[in-house]
């Protein structure tokens, strides 16, 4: 499994929390190196980050208007007519420690079959 297959970026939908931390999540490989960035819709500021783990399990953490998000979630590589996506759960770090479903698809097209131009 090569790391390239999570490249891309991602509509990234989070449901009951408050800010929402909802945007896009973008994941580029460079070489060696793989960078990691989220943009919340609510602030339109993309925040690089470097994921606690990564690969089929993605987690990390933004700071959204001074609340801290914990994302985490298994990835689904493109298939069935379906883009790669992520989908776990997001928490609020707060003592209550409110939970959302998070669900980040990729934005690039499902592959098609091969089929002859013209």
């Amino acid at each position: 499994m090569s790391e390239g297959e999570h490249d891309g970026t991602y509509t990234s939908t989070v449901t009951a929390l408050t800010p929402d931390p909802s945007g896009t999540l973008h994941i580029q490989k460079s070489g060696p190196n793989t960078t990691y960035s989220y943009t919340p819709n609510s602030t339109g500021i993309s925040q690089a980050f470097t994921p606690n783990s990564h690969g089929q399990t993605l987690t990390f953490s933004i700071t959204i208007s001074g609340t801290t998000f914990n994302f985490s979630g298994q990835f689904t590589p493109t298939g069935g007519g379906n883009n790669k996506q992520y989908n776990g759960s997001v928490n609020d770090n707060s003592p209550k420690a409110t939970t959302g479903s998070w669900t980040a698809k990729s934005q690039s097209p499902v592959p098609k079959e091969s089929r002859k131009a013209g």
